[in-house]
């Protein structure tokens, strides 16, 4: 992989150039761990917890004109899942919040930003990383990235949790596991958790009803309401008349810019 004392090979571009520290992880998804003095940990499978105070950087992968490029789709998805998601309607089942819908989103932005966190951890050589392995889906993730193409809504599928407080001070590593023998990298992201589907079949309901699409809201399960009963629940939530929504415009989400 080295070509060079200084230069090395850019996992995007494939130049010879310097490298640079690159987040996998944006820096705004560890904030919410990090309280006072205490520093928070990562926890993974094999491994006792390590402190991390500003997460886990990788200098083997990106150069920076590309860690540039990552830039506005990182920034976006740190604008809006924030620990109070912006602008959410809560969707309740009787007095309980099942989940969360925003009208006003990027699909782009949001979509190319889960891409790229996928790509990111499949070359990382970091072992927090090492359940995400690369392979055919990191070439496409690639070059889905190089054209800014962010695919369809069954194209790397991306559905989303979020809970309403944190799991202590560690951070979970990704994973790569089957969902209704569907294949997902599942991973953690401060208050959030995003599924991403790693698998040619399309999802199957209720995921595929949830999932990351342009022209209708951005949906978001609430995690803390139940163990493992989120998903259906949110479903007969959604099947309800009064919240079925036609699409409004085409290619993005509402209000994408």
């Amino acid at each position: 992989m080295f070509d060079g004392p200084n230069r090395v090979r850019c996992r995007f571009c494939h130049e010879r150039r310097g490298l640079i520290e690159a987040h996998i992880i944006p820096e705004g998804f560890w904030r919410p761990f990090r309280d006072g003095d205490e520093v928070p940990r990562l926890l993974s499978s094999d491994e006792y917890p390590k402190r991390i105070p500003t997460g886990v950087y990788d200098r083997t992968i990106l150069c920076t004109s590309c860690e540039q490029r990552f830039g506005p789709w990182d920034q976006y998805a740190q604008q809006v899942l924030q620990d109070e998601l912006r602008n959410a309607r809560a969707q309740r089942v009787g007095p309980v919040v099942v989940g969360y819908e925003v009208d006003q989103w990027d699909y782009d932005r949001l979509k190319l930003f889960f891409i790229s966190l996928f790509w990111r951890a499949a070359v990382s050589t970091q072992p927090f990383f090492r359940r995400i392995s690369p392979g055919r889906f990191a070439d496409r993730a690639r070059l889905m990235l190089t054209t800014g193409d962010p695919g369809s809504p069954d194209d790397f599928a991306v559905v989303l949790a979020k809970s309403a407080t944190r799991y202590g001070r560690a951070i979970m590593d990704p994973f790569v596991g089957p969902i209704d023998d569907i294949t997902y990298a599942t991973f953690f992201l401060g208050f959030y958790v995003a599924y991403i589907k790693l698998d040619k079949r399309p999802s199957i309901a209720p995921l595929r009803t949830l999932q990351l699409a342009p022209g209708r809201p951005l949906k978001v399960i609430a995690r803390n309401f139940g163990e493992g009963r989120e998903l259906p629940v949110l479903q007969r939530l959604l099947e309800k008349p009064q919240n079925r929504r036609r699409p409004r415009g085409r290619g993005r989400g509402h209000g994408a810019g």
